[in-house]
């Protein structure tokens, strides 16, 4: 029976994880620009930047594949990269504040 158990939670807890290896990567907003700018991740990764300014910011990626809402100092905004590719992306509200995040197949 307390095999059946710890089999059982070892299910559970693997079903609570989510994806195997998916991971978080974070990327602060500053007024000179993101840190880093450059991430590799792997598809099924999500990447989140955090507003780290006293000034706005808002992501947007160069083709529209996502858009952040504006942030407000210490705000965040998360994306779930669900294709390999590069993905050139700016701060809206300023344009030269360049980031690249580079997605790696499964």
């Amino acid at each position: 029976m307390r095999k059946l158990m710890l089999a059982f939670a070892a299910v559970a807890a693997l079903a609570v994880a989510g994806p195997a290896g998916a991971a978080t990567k974070q990327i602060s907003i500053y007024a000179s620009g993101f840190s880093p700018k450059s991430a590799t991740i792997t598809e099924g990764d999500t990447v989140t930047w955090l507003n780290a300014d006293s000034a706005t910011h808002q992501v947007l990626a160069s083709h529209g594949e996502f858009v952040s809402p504006i942030l407000k100092r210490g705000q965040k905004y998360s994306f779930t990269f669900h294709a390999a590719g590069t993905y050139h992306y700016s701060d809206e509200h300023h344009p030269k504040l360049p980031g690249t995040i580079v997605g790696r197949g499964a």
